[in-house]
C-alpha cells in the first residue's frame, strides 16, 4: 500500500509486515512517512542540552531540561517523585466539544513535569535522562556510570573524559562507539581493547596506536607489528603530549585510515537486518542503534526488545511499543507516548507516567490505572470512555498550523512539543531548521594562543577559570565561546599526559557526533576485488548502507570484510 506523507507530501509504503502489525496494536496505518514521524518524535526529546526555568513550587531557578520559555511548569525532581503531591489532583473530564490535541494541550501545560529524566543519581546535577549515575558532569543518556565528563550515551563505564556511545569501559579519552575497554584514547570503533590510541576498528587489541581493523594484536604502531621494547620506544618518539603533536597525528590517521575497508554497515551477529550499528538482532528494518532487539522497524537507540515500530531512545524488556519515545524499563503495548517508564503497559498519548497502567492522555501519573486526562475511572467506564474519545478524535480531528490533519493514530502534533526545534533532539539529527547562537558574555581568564601546548605547564590554578574556546563561535557546533576545566578532568589529563583541549564541551561533541553516520539509507554494492574472498572481479553482493556516498569510504560487504580482517 502506497500512502502520502502529510509532511513532505512524499509517497512512502506501508507494506504487509507493517500492516499486521498496526492490526496486532489496533491502531490505523500512518499518514506521515517514516521520516517525518522520527522527526516529530525527535520535538519530543531534549538530550543533552540543560536550561535554568523557575520552578512551580518555590519560583527559584533550577536546571531543566526544558527551556525558559516552554510553557510547561516543572517541579524539581525529588519533589516530583515525592509523595507531597497528587498529580490526580489536576483531573478534568473530557470535553467532546474539543479537540483531544486541544485539551491535551491544556493539561500539558497545567501539571507539572518533572524538571529532567534523573533516576537514583549522586552529585550530577549537571546531567539529565540518567539512571543510577555518580559524579557526572555534562553528561546526558547515562546509565550505570560513575565520575564522568562530557559523556553521552553510555552505561557501565567509569573514569573517562570525552566519551559518545561507550559501554562498560573505562579510563578511556576522545572515544566514539567503544565497547568493554580500558585505557582508549582517541579512538573509535574499538571493542575489548587495552592500551589503545588514535585507532579505528580494533577488536581484543593492546598496545596499539594508530591502527586500523586489527584483531587480537599487540604493539603495533599503524598496523606494523613491534616487540615490546620497540614499541614502547616509537611510542615514547610519536607523542609528546603536546597538542600540536596530537593534530599531527590525527592527520596522519585520517589519511592511513583511507588504506582500508570498512563493513557497509556497523553490526554483527545480526539475521535480516537493515540499517546502521545494530547487534545481536533479527528481522530489523530500517532501524539505526539497536542492540538485541527482534521484529523492529523505523527504531532507533533501542535495547533488548521486541515487536516495536517507531520507538526512539530506550527499551530494556520492552515490548509492543509504537511511536513512542524515551519510554523503557519493562514496558509494554505503550501507544504515542514520552518520557513513561519503568513497569508500565497499556498506556496511550501518556507523558511522564510511570510504572502505571491502562491510561489515556494522562501527565504525571505514578503507580495508577484506568485513568483519562488524570481522572480516575472504574475499570468499565474507562474503556467505555476510550472508545468514545477515539471515535471523537476521528471525526473531530486536530487540525494544526500547517494544515495537518491528526486523529487517533499520530503521535503528538510537533506544535505541542514543550521543547521546540532549537531545544529538541530534531536539531540535532535533522539540520536545517533555525539554531541563535547568542553571543558570549564571558570575558576569558585564559585566551587561546595563552593556553599551554603541555598538561606539565600547567597547575591546579587553572580549574574554575574562564577559558576562550578556539572556534569562537564561528562554528556550527552551538559554541558557547568559552569553557571551564573541572578539578576531575585535570586530574585525568595529568595522570594520561592528555592537554587541556581548546574547544568548549559543545564544539567536542559536535565533533564527535560527526563520526556518527546518519539515520538515512542509499542502495550501495560490494567494492572488493580480492578474488582470493570467493569471487571473480568485483564482488556482485549489494547493500543497503547509512555510509554517505562523499565520506568516500571503501565499503565491503560483511563476507567479503570478515575475510579481510579475520
Amino acid at each position: 500500500m502506497t500512502n502520502s506523507c502529510q509532511n513532505c507530501k512524499n509517497s512512502f509504503e506501508v507494506e504487509e509486515d507493517d500492516i499486521s502489525f498496526y492490526q496486532k496494536m489496533e491502531v490505523p496505518a500512518p499518514t506521515f512517512c517514516p521520516e517525518c514521524r522520527l522527526f516529530r518524535r525527535y520535538l519530543w526529546r531534549n538530550e543533552h542540552f540543560l536550561f535554568r526555568k523557575k520552578e512551580e513550587r518555590t519560583g527559584e531557578l533550577i536546571f531543566s531540561a526544558y527551556p525558559p520559555e516552554s510553557k510547561v511548569k516543572i517541579f524539581e525532581h525529588k519533589y516530583w517523585w515525592s509523595d507531597e503531591w497528587d498529580p490526580k489532583s489536576y483531573g478534568i473530564d473530557y470535553d467532546f466539544t474539543k479537540t483531544f490535541f486541544e485539551q491535551f494541550s491544556n493539561l500539558l501545560h497545567t501539571v507539572p513535569l518533572c524538571d529532567r529524566a534523573m533516576k537514583d543519581c549522586v552529585n550530577s546535577d549537571y546531567s539529565n535522562n540518567a539512571t543510577n549515575v555518580k559524579n557526572a558532569y555534562l553528561s546526558y543518556n547515562a546509565k550505570n556510570s560513575e565520575n564522568i565528563c562530557y559523556g553521552f550515551h553510555f552505561s557501565g563505564s567509569s573514569d573517562c573524559v570525552d566519551i559518545y556511545q561507550t559501554k562498560d569501559s573505562r579510563l578511556c579519552y576522545e572515544t566514539f562507539s567503544v565497547v568493554d575497554s580500558e585505557r582508549v584514547f582517541f579512538s573509535i570503533n574499538c571493542a575489548q581493547c587495552y592500551n589503545v590510541w588514535f585507532s579505528d576498528n580494533c577488536r581484543n587489541c593492546t598496545d596499539c596506536f594508530g591502527c586500523v581493523n586489527l584483531r587480537n594484536k599487540k604493539y603495533c604502531i599503524f598496523n606494523k607489528e613491534y616487540t615490546k621494547e620497540e614499541y614502547e620506544k616509537e611510542v615514547a618518539l610519536l607523542y609528546d603530549g603536546s597538542r600540536t603533536k596530537i593534530s599531527e597525528i590525527i592527520s596522519k590517521v585520517n589519511e592511513f585510515q583511507k588504506e582500508f575497508p570498512v563493513q557497509f554497515m556497523h553490526g554483527n551477529r545480526n539475521k535480516n537486518v537493515t540499517g546502521d550499528y545494530i547487534y545481536a538482532s533479527n528481522n530489523v528494518f530500517n532501524s539505526f542503534e539497536l542492540h538485541n532487539v527482534d521484529n523492529a522497524r523505523y527504531c532507533q537507540f533501542v535495547r533488548h526488545s521486541k515487536d516495536v515500530y517507531d520507538y526512539t531512545s530506550w527499551g530494556i524488556s520492552s515490548e509492543l511499543i509504537y511511536e513512542s519515545i524515551s519510554c523503557g524499563e519493562s514496558c509494554q503495548n505503550l501507544k504515542f507516548c514520552f518520557e513513561c517508564w519503568p513497569s508500565s503497559h497499556n498506556l496511550e498519548y501518556c507523558v511522564d507516567c510511570h510504572s502505571s497502567s491502562y491510561s489515556f492522555g494522562c501527565i504525571g501519573l505514578k503507580k495508577a490505572e484506568y485513568c483519562i486526562f488524570n481522572k480516575q475511572y472504574s475499570k468499565e467506564d474507562y474503556f467505555t470512555l476510550r472508545s468514545k474519545i477515539i471515535e471523537q478524535m476521528n471525526s473531530m480531528p486536530y487540525i494544526t498550523k500547517n494544515g495537518a490533519e491528526y486523529g487517533y493514530g499520530e503521535f503528538f502534533p510537533h506544535e505541542l512539543s514543550p521543547f521546540g526545534y532549537e531545544a529538541s533532539s530534531a536539531s540535532d539529527y535533522f539540520k536545517g531548521g533555525n539554531i541563535n547562537t547568542n553571543p558570549s558574555t564571558h570575558t576569558p581568564d585564559i585566551y587561546t594562543g595563552d593556553l599551554p601546548e603541555t598538561i606539565s605547564e600547567i597547575d591546579d590554578s587553572i580549574i574554575g577559570k574562564i577559558i576562550e574556546c578556539a572556534d569562537g563561535q564561528s562554528c556550527d557546533h552551538r559554541c558557547v565561546g568559552a569553557f571551564k576545566v573541572t578539578e576531575m578532568e585535570l586530574k585525568f589529563y595529568q595522570r594520561f599526559n592528555i592537554p587541556i583541549p581548546k574547544v568548549c564541551s559543545n564544539c567536542r561533541f559536535y565533533t564527535r557526533m560527526e563520526k556518527l553516520n546518519p539515520m538515512v539509507s542509499r542502495q550501495g554494492s560490494c567494492m572488493c576485488s580480492i578474488e582470493s574472498h570467493g569471487h571473480t572481479g568485483v564482488c556482485s553482493s549489494e547493500f543497503v548502507t547509512n555510509y554517505k556516498i562523499e565520506k568516500e569510504k571503501v565499503l565491503f560487504c560483511e563476507e567479503c570484510y570478515k575475510q579481510e580482517v579475520s
